[in-house]
């Protein structure tokens, strides 16, 4: 008999990224997504239990097996390179920030290099843009979470105090006589 716990732990820790329980539910062959969520469920209780420098994470339908934050430490000098330079980094930064968000009020903010950067990080997966009037709304996708280490909720909470941001935001969005951002964004575009 095949312990469905055992299949999940091992596809979370052989990819080493987020997987969906639709994407566990096809990987182990079980049709059941209870039965997968259950085996979540144990399984993430066994690494409370045991008390090991990995945890199960899990957001919704999304999971994957992480080193705690007290040991993340340890694997740091691991990564030494990152596959993005400043520039890229703070336009993906403000996209985290506000998303979603409206590509024209990140080029407020970042200037015309916001256009090759979305088209940068498009194809690495990390954002998805949809046409939104005559703009383009962008939002973060799982891969971004996934290399990141992070989840939604985390994000949001590490951005709810990001004041020195928002008033340098505000400086260049006057200077160069602008508005800083548009309204929010509604379900459905405007035009």
């Amino acid at each position: 008999m095949v312990d469905i716990k055992k299949q999940v732990e091992t596809l979370l820790f052989a990819t080493g990224r987020s997987l969906t329980l639709k994407e566990l539910s096809e990987l182990t062959k079980q049709e059941s997504l209870e039965d997968i969520k259950k085996a979540l469920d144990d399984l993430k209780r066994d690494y409370t239990e045991k008390d090991s420098a990995l945890h199960l994470v899990g957001e919704n339908d999304i999971w994957k097996i992480a080193v705690k934050p007290e040991y993340a430490h340890m694997t740091s000098n691991l990564y030494s390179k990152t596959e993005f330079d400043k520039s890229l980094l703070e336009t993906l930064s403000v996209i985290a920030w506000k998303q979603p968000i409206v590509q024209a009020d990140v080029v407020k903010v970042r200037g015309t290099l916001t256009y090759d950067h979305v088209k940068i990080l498009k194809e690495l997966g990390y954002i998805e843009s949809e046409k939104f009037g005559r703009s383009r709304k962008l939002k973060l996708t799982a891969k971004f979470y996934d290399y990141f280490d992070v989840s939604k909720k985390e994000l949001e909470g590490k951005f709810k105090d990001v004041k020195d941001v928002s008033q340098e935001l505000e400086k260049t969005a006057k200077e160069k006589n602008i508005e800083p951002f548009s309204t929010p964004i509604p379900d459905k575009p405007l035009i």
